[in-house]
């Protein structure tokens, strides 16, 4: 509970109760957030989280990391290369597959 001339901490609940850019934009002017380039209510939320986030970096209350692009995109990069693999090995094994099939199997299968 915030003392009386303390603003409480923002909370992920708190955004996600806000409907109106004009609410979201005094909320954010509260908390000292910046948001010059916020154009849209998501806008304004999404800076509002990095700014939840970063301070429970620094409070070293989480685990969650607001990592640079560079390292975001490059996680993304090696799990996509790791389904596309996964699944060059599925397709691999069903055209094994479809070369033992019975031939009535396989008029059915085509229809």
């Amino acid at each position: 509970m915030a003392v009386e001339g303390q603003v409480s901490p923002l909370t992920d609940e708190d955004i996600d109760n806000l409907c109106d850019v004009m609410s979201a934009i005094k909320l954010a002017r509260l908390h000292g957030i910046e948001i010059k380039k916020a154009k849209t209510l998501d806008d304004v939320k999404l800076s509002m989280r990095i700014h939840v986030l970063k301070t429970l970096q620094e409070e070293g209350r989480t685990k969650r990391t607001t990592d640079d692009a560079v390292t975001v995109v490059s996680r993304l990069i090696e799990a996509d290369v790791a389904r596309r693999t996964s699944l060059e090995g599925f397709y691999d094994t069903a055209a094994t597959l479809m070369e033992t099939l019975d031939p009535n199997i396989e008029r059915h299968l085509a229809r």
